[in-house]
């Protein structure tokens, strides 16, 4: 239920592409350095099939993340690329304001190094809004992130999803 504008642009920015693993179709959501450089990628199965790699070689520093069209002082931070292409969707299904209008991060699991790689990345980043899980651990994450970003100066927004365990369940 991803909206075709959050596909066709993460295609066409070359940040998700299908592939096939052992005859398994996978969608392939890439990281990027600082210059645009992929530097890693997580797999993750596209059938009844649960399955998840991060393709060797991997560095998770380099975060999967869907840019903002203008310098954004606003970064959405979630714990999985498909949570991320969920935010924004329902950004789009909202009509608050535009999708393309803050950054979308996803740290492919609980690991603050991507935020902090990206922050260094992006200076024009004034607010966090932190989209973690609605689970134990999401919830925990989000207050020790909420602490390490306020004393960086960043307006943190702590916001789990309305329903459900994470934003693409929601």
């Amino acid at each position: 239920c991803i909206h075709p504008n959050v596909l066709a642009f993460c295609r066409r920015e070359g940040i998700l592409y299908q592939t096939s693993f052992k005859n398994h179709p996978n969608c392939v959501f890439v990281g990027r350095d600082g210059e645009g450089v992929a530097k890693g990628g997580n797999l993750r199965g596209c059938t009844q099939l649960q399955f998840r790699r991060d393709i060797p070689g991997s560095k998770k520093i380099y975060p999967f993340y869907i840019q903002a069209c203008a310098k954004a002082d606003t970064v959405e931070v979630y714990e999985a690329p498909i949570d991320a292409m969920s935010g924004a969707t329902l950004r789009q299904y909202k009509h608050d304001r535009p999708w393309r209008g803050v950054h979308y991060l996803a740290l492919g699991g609980l690991n603050h190094q991507p935020i902090d790689y990206f922050l260094a990345h992006h200076p024009a980043v004034k607010t966090a809004v932190l989209c973690f899980d609605r689970d134990e651990p999401g919830r925990n994450f989000a207050g020790t992130v909420a602490k390490k970003l306020t004393e960086k100066n960043l307006v943190v927004v702590d916001m789990p999803p309305a329903v459900g365990k994470d934003y693409n369940e929601y």
